[in-house]
């Protein structure tokens, strides 16, 4: 994976023997992409686990604290590469991604069950928070937010699903799907972009979505989606 501002690359190599499809000893190469070609950087042999949520500077986790008193989720960040250096920060909502050192975005389910997204400090702080409409949802089972390169602006994935029964614990179905681009300062929504068909949910647990994807450009304003083989490009102003 590839750090907001795009200026460091990881990747991952087997090293050892792979078990099944288990590798039992993997280390993963650092590179610096802010030239044209990328240079390999320190090997990085410590993570801090596989949550993808990387800075220039830090890895970051959140998680769930099972029987916790308010809040219910710890996110811990520790030096990229290196294990000296950890720091528990004071967000009371799971992290979903992570603009720069200072911004991250947030989801929880809020009152009358309505999903908000939102972008906080890390003192803990709102920059905003939006409640979504009924039936929507953030696309939890996919790498659903992407940023520019200084976390000005980011683009997320919301779901619509309907038919669902939460009495019975039955999950609704996907309805629709769109790309809505916010200011991380202001809440603002700069576009939306609606993906037709929606695609279903392959692949939960490895992240995958055959034939959807989507990325925002550097410096923010050009938001492309790419959906069962149809490319939109959107700039945004």
């Amino acid at each position: 994976n590839q750090t907001p501002t795009r200026r460091k690359l990881f990747v991952t190599r087997c090293s050892g023997q792979i078990q099944g499809k288990v590798c039992d000893s993997a280390v993963t190469a650092a590179y610096d992409t802010s030239s044209f070609e990328p240079v390999a950087a320190d090997d990085c042999n410590y993570r801090g686990g596989g949550s993808g949520m990387v800075s220039d500077t830090f890895v970051y986790g959140s998680q769930w604290t099972s029987g916790a008193n308010w809040p219910l989720y710890t996110t811990r960040r520790r030096s990229l590469c290196r294990s000296d250096f950890q720091q528990d920060l004071p967000l009371d909502d799971i992290v979903c991604a992570v603009l720069n050192d200072d911004l991250f975005v947030v989801d929880r389910l809020g009152k009358k069950n309505k999903w908000q997204v939102g972008v906080v400090t890390a003192h803990g702080e709102n920059k905003f928070r939006v409640e979504l409409p009924k039936h929507d949802m953030p696309a939890l089972s996919i790498d659903y937010v992407k940023s520019d390169a200084v976390g000005d602006r980011f683009a997320i994935v919301i779901d619509t699903l309907r038919g669902g029964v939460a009495a019975f614990d039955v999950g609704g179905h996907l309805t629709a799907r769109r790309v809505v681009v916010y200011s991380s300062d202001s809440g603002s929504q700069l576009t939306s972009v609606s993906v037709y068909p929606p695609v279903p949910h392959y692949g939960v647990a490895l992240g995958i979505v055959p034939g959807f994807t989507f990325d925002l450009s550097p410096d923010g304003h050009i938001l492309a989606v790419l959906s069962e083989g149809t490319l939109i490009a959107t700039k945004i102003e």
